[in-house]
């Protein structure tokens, strides 16, 4: 690797007898900023010819949710947001730390539960989210876990308030 900083292959690999190529594994070398770019190698002893790959490494993704608030004893349909498309089809585990107080589901229509696993389609961005917290708290913060393989986890807070209703007419 030209910088082994943003990636390195398998320290040594050899190809055996009566095969032609080997499959190595390039990893983030570990304290480059990233993104960051690199420059591949592989090499044989004389008469082999040298080949070289570009190894682009970027950014890994998180799972998106702005905090939020939410009156006691009601229900907010939110969503979250993958921060890439280009993803095979993950599936998503949505938690609430303190289902004593704040409970998740994918749908207004489903039960909220302590925690949820839903299935987002290959390329797509768009999580179903939706809270609801227990009746008879307010002033309360509960933190919502996401997290799905390929992207960083990540946190949320969802305020628990008294609900106001304002009439107008």
């Amino acid at each position: 690797s030209d910088n082994a900083a943003c990636a390195v292959l398998t320290p040594t690999s050899s190809i055996d007898a009566g095969f032609v190529s080997v499959v190595l594994s390039a990893t983030y070398g570990g304290s480059a900023p990233l993104p960051c770019s690199t420059r591949l190698r592989a090499t044989g002893p004389a008469g082999f010819a040298a080949d070289s790959i570009t190894a682009n490494v970027a950014v890994v993704p998180t799972v998106s949710r702005a905090a939020t608030t939410i009156g006691s004893g009601l229900q907010r349909n939110l969503g979250a947001t993958l921060g890439a498309s280009n993803h095979p089809g993950v599936i998503l585990t949505v938690t609430s730390l303190d289902s004593s107080l704040v409970l998740v589901s994918p749908h207004a229509a489903t039960a909220g539960t302590g925690s949820y696993q839903t299935a987002v389609l290959p390329g797509a961005t768009s999580v179903p989210l939706v809270i609801s917290s227990l009746a008879g708290r307010i002033a309360d913060t509960v933190s919502v876990r996401l997290e799905a393989p390929g992207f960083v986890t990540t946190t949320f807070s969802a305020y628990v308030w008294q609900p106001v209703f304002q009439l107008s007419g």
